[in-house]
């Protein structure tokens, strides 16, 4: 004997409707896993350049030209890098004029570095050079030198090694 209509129409009914209900589960996830796999993707654009250190970072507060002749000039330069022990520094100077390719003169300059033993030690001077091929910053002037546990250090002239780290 055959089952009545009813039943077959409900059985297909509740078939239809726990496959619906599958499905529906299905999207929802998906969704949510599309919406987290973003959110990584975004993650990783924004802050992948954060763990990637390059060694020296120029930073641009204002460019100032003053003829068509006239050098580059930077105002309030920022050099950032890590010498070849991972040691990081900085130097800042009131204003950078490029020379030429190799050379960038520095006013008003003051520079740091964190050593790996926890010391830290500043410079400031009046004038210095800075080499990029040789890596090295010649300062000219009052110059004084300090380190974190109040040693100072006063001369008219002064070579720094930045030795920054190959890339």
């Amino acid at each position: 004997m055959n089952p009545p209509i009813t039943e077959l129409t409900r059985d297909k009914m509740e078939s239809i409707l726990r496959s619906v209900a599958r499905y529906t589960r299905f999207v929802r996830s998906t969704k949510l896993t599309l919406a987290v796999l973003a959110g990584i993707l975004i993650c990783m654009v924004l802050f992948y350049p954060l763990l990637q250190d390059s060694g020296v970072h120029v930073a641009f507060t204002s460019i100032e030209k003053k003829g068509p002749s006239s050098p580059t000039q930077m105002i309030n330069a920022r050099f950032h890098g890590l010498d070849k022990e991972d040691q990081p520094f900085n130097i800042t100077a009131k204003t950078a004029t490029q020379i030429d390719d190799n050379t960038v003169g520095l006013d008003h300059l003051t520079g740091d570095i964190s050593l790996k033993s926890g010391a830290w030690l500043s410079v400031s001077g009046d004038t210095g050079v800075f080499k990029m091929k040789e890596k090295g910053l010649d300062l000219k002037g009052s110059i004084e030198m300090f380190d974190d546990e109040g040693y100072e250090f006063r001369t008219e002239r002064l070579h720094v090694n930045v030795g920054i780290k190959p890339r």
